[in-house]
């Protein structure tokens, strides 16, 4: 849906967050070695995404 909205409306590009892992290990200063920006979790189809936009 958001996909569409942006391809209709001219918007080149958007952010989707809370897709990887390490998030639920993130405590406030301490983000060093916790996330993980090529793991999607089990439920966030991420490939999907990527070939539907």
């Amino acid at each position: 849906r958001y996909i569409d909205f942006a391809a209709a409306n001219g918007i080149p590009a958007f952010l989707v967050e809370g897709w990887n892992t390490g998030w639920e290990k993130w405590r406030e200063g301490q983000r060093e070695g916790i996330f993980d920006f090529v793991t999607p979790y089990a439920d966030f189809d991420l490939a999907g995404v990527v070939e539907y936009g």
